[in-house]
């Protein structure tokens, strides 16, 4: 049941993000975003996602509490306008009663707008 939970809300995350744009470089921006998701800052993660996260997604993550530990950050599959950046390190999620460790890789593939690095899409979750 954890696992599902977990699954689902993730997959919202990463199905419904939406706007703005940010950080100096590819990798600076994956870092101000897991710091955004670390904080549930919808705000920040609005505007590091090249789209807006949903009602669905803001509905979700008001109901659990996430914590990243010893990230890694690596820039993968750099061009001109987007780049992948393979994110490892831990993961703790807890909603309600219910509580998860694991183990974190992802990569979060980043496109430039208007001049600006953005998060596009997630894979690993």
């Amino acid at each position: 049941m954890k696992k599902v939970a977990v699954i689902v809300l993730l997959s919202v995350f990463v199905m419904s993000m939406l706007a703005a744009c940010g950080g100096d470089g590819p990798t600076d921006t994956a870092k101000d975003f897991m710091k955004a998701y670390d904080d549930l800052n919808v705000d920040k993660l609005k505007d590091l996602s090249c789209e807006s996260p949903d009602e669905d997604f803001e509905d979700a993550i008001g109901d659990m509490e996430v914590e990243f530990n010893d990230l890694k950050f690596e820039e993968k599959n750099k061009k001109d306008d987007t780049a992948d950046i393979q994110v490892k390190g831990k993961m703790k999620l807890k909603m309600g009663d219910e509580e998860m460790e694991s183990d974190l890789d992802i990569t979060l593939m980043l496109k430039k707008e208007s001049g600006d690095w953005c998060v596009d899409d997630i894979s690993g979750f």
